[in-house]
C-alpha cells in the first residue's frame, strides 16, 4: 500500500481580493493563483492541503 492521502476533505473558497487560503491564511503563489484562474484542475493549499476554489467577486 502507498502513503495515506493527507489532503483534508474540506473545500475552501479563495476570494480574488485576498489571494490566500482562508483556513491557514497562507498566501498563494503566483503560479497557484494562475492555475485557480484557469480552473482546469484541482488545486490544493501548499500548507494545509485543502482543496481551493476561486470565488469570483460580483462586479456591478
Amino acid at each position: 500500500m502507498g502513503k495515506k492521502d493527507r489532503r483534508k476533505t474540506s473545500v475552501v473558497y479563495v476570494s480574488e481580493r485576498s489571494k490566500a487560503c482562508p483556513i491557514c491564511f497562507m498566501g498563494l503563489t503566483a503560479q497557484t493563483y494562475n492555475e485557480l484562474l484557469q480552473g482546469d484542475k484541482k488545486i490544493y493549499c501548499l500548507h494545509c492541503n485543502r482543496e481551493l476554489i476561486l470565488k469570483k467577486s460580483k462586479k456591478q
